[in-house]
């Protein structure tokens, strides 16, 4: 299964984070999970490291920030925002 680009896994029945439609969750936010107990809080999001969003190896995750990672993804793209 599929949301958008991303995987989709069934979640394990103990799977404290957010589910899709009451059973799936993200492959990148399983194994993210399975390697750091950790789940992805509001705000946040895992990111693919060589931007292959099938590539869900531990070694290619990161948890960002949204913002973070919208700058990072704006700055590669040569675009500059200025905030206050």
């Amino acid at each position: 299964m599929k949301n958008g680009d991303y995987d989709l896994v069934i979640a394990p029945e103990d799977y404290p984070g957010k589910k899709y439609r009451g059973r799936y969750i993200q492959e990148s936010h399983f194994v993210w999970w399975l390697h750091t107990g950790e789940t992805v809080p509001s705000g946040w999001l895992i990111h693919h490291k060589n931007e292959n969003k099938k590539d869900n190896r531990f070694d290619n995750l990161e948890k960002k920030t949204v913002a973070k990672h919208n700058q990072d993804h704006h700055t590669k793209m040569g675009v500059f925002l200025f905030c206050d």
